[in-house]
């Protein structure tokens, strides 16, 4: 069972006899993720994660508490950059990009307004 940190916002785990690696702990659309921060872990690791190590330990934590939160600053930027994209396209049509489930989508292209109507043998291929 590996051993994990949860110092405020911060979740990290160590993953003792498997990896000699940091690992950070992230929530994210009602899911864990769980990432290498390739910071490894130097020192003497003490009994429990939560009591205070060497200074080597320490230091080490604190690289993959950095780690950690550049890659939540990554993560946020991606989700950012999909707001991004939705507001340019809201600027130039005036409507957001919506979204249709698999089952309404053959109904949904149908009726797609067209210069002329597509043909019965068009309909059933598409």
């Amino acid at each position: 069972m590996p051993d994990v940190l949860r110092g405020g916002n911060v979740p990290l785990e160590i993953q003792r006899g498997k990896s000699p690696w940091w690992y950070g702990r992230v929530y994210v659309n009602g899911r864990y993720y769980c990432k290498n921060l390739g910071v490894e872990i130097r020192g003497k690791i003490p009994p429990t994660i939560k009591k205070l190590g060497d200074h080597a330990f320490e230091r080490s934590r604190l690289d993959a508490q950095a780690a950690l939160e550049q890659f939540k600053r990554d993560l946020k930027k991606r989700t950012t950059a999909e707001e991004l994209v939705q507001t340019i396209h809201e600027i130039r049509t005036g409507e957001r990009v919506l979204s249709i489930s698999l089952p309404a989508m053959s109904a949904a292209w149908k009726v797609v307004p067209r210069h002329r109507p597509p043909t019965s043998r068009y309909l059933s291929q598409a």
